[in-house]
């Protein structure tokens, strides 16, 4: 949650990016005479890593602590990524709050990619092929959030019969997919069931969550060119945790109960060897919500693209789609307060928009990738809902613009910039999220101007380098973390906020299939936001720039395996971050400016062991002990500070603050993994 003036932060942010790719362009038309003549062929650019790209395969992550071999996991340790909370869905992507970044399952867009409290992903891991990353201005097929985007892309169907299971202590899962019709078409089925609940208690008593999810797909094909298929998934979340009060019987407090399910119908065209259209419908429903209050999404999406070389050289993406949202408040929670507001107003929304880019490999040095978007919102809140505004209709347009340069042998210039806008709606779930939330908050618009510079590196031994600057500016984001008190005029500090977010990512490498590999990632970044004094009038502007309350200054995850051959692996994982800030308080009132003291940092030790066997050529079992947070450490996620009653304090003297810890949240794994064709 950050970002300050746009206008002027825009302008700075495209001179900045059009000087560094001016620059950049020109360093390989100054040739040498001892460079060495072009090739006489120039290789096909697709399929390839888009420029901003981080590509995890599932192959690749299958043995990484931690992870539980799914590639959805690995977002965690990216850099440019700061956790709300260790382990929850819940993460800030380069200062955007989390309900800003984007998730996809085979481009349909989803809340989350995997399961609370270190739970795999919402999909079964056999049925992933990759996940993409891209930290900021991603291509223009993506849209309508304002941060980061992680898309995970499925298998194609397969012409064979094949399976995956696994039985550990916190869950099981299975996975069965089998061709159909002499081949023409094919059917799969997968579930998890995760029961980690009966194992926290050895470890902690005031914590308990739950998870499951399923998928079903089944395509056929029409000819040799058409292919229709439905793909059916979902998945649900529930975290708890037992309250001990000062007075009176402990309880426990739901933190988060989040579902949702979708059904994707769509056709598949073959328009060539270098072309192919897809057509979708997608129907889904997303549930949100803790103790205090609910909210429920009903989507209806209907979308086409088009991907298609005109030539060696050039790549064209376009598609079109529309998208119908009926948000409502949910039914309030069994126990729940009846003054409690609604957590989200009612509303229908509608948006349009259509997309277009081009990947053009100008020489073999250079590539660019132009690319626009336009989208319309219109906005239509429910008669009679509370904090209901009239109807609005925004139409938007979003310049993307993306260029990789070699500038030597092993040194790769890459250069982005993009502007992004998202509809406020439903609010992210987490540990000290305050449900007290007006009606009127998640109404407005979102936007981010969004620039980096990067440099990657060729290094010898299969290692690789990145060290990449950024900066993002942010407006009209919701401030989850937004602060009451009743000795404020305007009720709360600021519902919505502008800020900003800058920093370095640095990102060291050994390819995971290799027989040693490791990957070092960190981040130094800083996310402040403007704040208003909350003794101001309410219809005063925000005056103060301070950090931002999910600001983390060094986010740093080491990760190690070592194959010892004979089908033995192990590795380590460590990861760790500085404390968010929170504001002290005197008496009733907060001291300024606020966010001055931090909570204490976080650090924790995952860790693998793994043991195979062969069972012939394709079929295979392992052995797999895991364990997350092995150190049991517990994680600062909030502070409470209070005058003690009965107390006098000396003029300035800082009320005593307790800090709120949660967890250990730590899963210790014993498991059978077994694949069969």
């Amino acid at each position: 949650m950050i970002s300050t003036s746009e206008s002027s932060s825009s302008t700075r942010a495209v001179w900045l990016l059009v000087l560094s790719t001016a620059a950049t362009l020109l360093v390989p038309s100054v040739a040498r005479a001892d460079d060495p003549p072009p090739p006489a062929e120039v290789q096909v650019i697709a399929p390839h890593r888009d420029v901003g790209e981080v590509t995890v395969r599932r192959e690749d992550t299958r043995d990484v602590p931690g992870t539980f071999g799914d590639p959805t996991r690995i977002a965690e340790v990216l850099p440019g990524v700061v956790p709300t909370a260790s382990g929850l869905q819940a993460y800030f992507v380069r200062g955007a709050p989390p309900t800003s970044t984007g998730t996809f399952i085979d481009g349909v867009p989803v809340p989350v990619l995997y399961h609370v409290g270190f739970g795999p992903s919402v999909v079964h891991p056999g049925l992933l092929d990759h996940v993409d990353f891209y930290q900021g201005a991603p291509p223009a097929q993506y849209g309508r959030y304002v941060g980061g985007v992680l898309g995970a892309t499925t298998l194609a169907p397969a012409d064979h019969a094949h399976g995956e299971a696994n039985l550990r202590l916190f869950d099981a899962g299975a996975l069965g997919e089998a061709p159909l019709g002499d081949g023409k078409g094919s059917a799969l089925v997968a579930a998890r069931y995760g029961y980690p609940g009966l194992i926290l208690p050895l470890f902690t008593s005031d914590t308990s969550l739950s998870y499951w999810d399923y998928q079903a797909r089944a395509t056929w094909n029409i000819g040799d060119r058409d292919r229709i298929g439905a793909f059916v998934f979902g998945s649900y979340d529930r975290l708890s945790q037992l309250v001990t009060p000062s007075s009176g019987p402990a309880y426990s407090q739901q933190e988060l109960e989040d579902q949702f399910h979708r059904v994707d119908v769509r056709w598949d065209r073959s328009l060539g060897s270098k072309s192919s259209l897809r057509v979708g419908v997608t129907l889904g429903r997303d549930i949100v919500g803790n103790d205090a209050a609910t909210a429920v999404d009903d989507i209806v999406r209907l979308r086409a693209d088009l991907d298609t070389r005109l030539s060696p050289d050039v790549r064209l993406r376009a598609g079109a789609d529309t998208q119908l949202d009926g948000l409502r408040p949910g039914p309030a929670p069994e126990g729940a307060a009846p003054s409690i507001a609604p957590l989200v107003p009612s509303r229908d929304t509608v948006m349009w928009g259509a997309h277009a880019d081009v990947a053009w490999r100008i020489n073999p040095r250079v590539e660019i990738t132009p690319g626009l978007r336009a989208d319309i919102y219109d906005a239509r809140p429910v008669s009679g809902s509370p904090g209901s505004t009239t109807p609005t209709t925004t139409p938007v347009l979003e310049p993307r613009l993306a260029a990789r340069v070699r500038l030597a042998d092993g040194l790769t210039s890459v250069s982005t910039f993009g502007i992004s806008h998202q509809l406020l709606g439903t609010p992210a779930q987490y540990p000290s999220t305050s449900p007290y939330i007006q009606p009127g908050l998640q109404e407005g618009m979102m936007s981010s101007v969004q620039a980096s510079q990067g440099i990657e590196i060729a290094l010898p031994a299969s290692f690789s380098a990145s060290v990449t600057g950024f900066l993002h500016d942010y407006s009209g984001l919701p401030d989850i973390t937004w602060q009451c008190t009743s000795s404020a005029q305007n009720g709360c500090v600021t519902p919505t906020v502008d800020g900003r977010a800058y920093g370095l990512e640095v990102l060291l490498r050994r390819s995971f299939a290799e027989r040693f590999n490791l990957w070092i990632s960190y981040t130094l970044s800083r996310s402040t936001r403007l704040a208003r004094p909350f003794d101001a009038p309410a219809s005063s502007s925000p005056t103060m720039n301070i950090l931002s309350e999910y600001d983390r200054t060094h986010v740093v995850s080491v990760i190690t395996s070592y194959d010892f051959g004979h089908e033995w692996r192990a590795g380590i994982r460590v990861f760790a971050y500085s404390g968010r800030p929170y504001t002290p308080v005197v008496g009733t009132a907060w001291t300024v400016p606020y966010d001055t003291a931090r909570l204490p940092g976080f650090f924790r030790l995952d860790a693998r062991i793994e043991k195979a066997w062969m069972l012939g050529e394709h079929d295979r079992i392992a052995v797999v002990l895991e364990g997350i947070n092995v150190t049991l450490n517990k994680e600062a996620v909030d502070v409470s500070c209070r005058q003690p009653p009965g107390t006098v304090l000396q003029p300035g003297q800082s009320n005593p603050c307790s800090v709120d810890m949660l967890g250990p949240i730590t899963i210790p794994s014993i498991g059978v993994e077994a694949t069969f064709r």
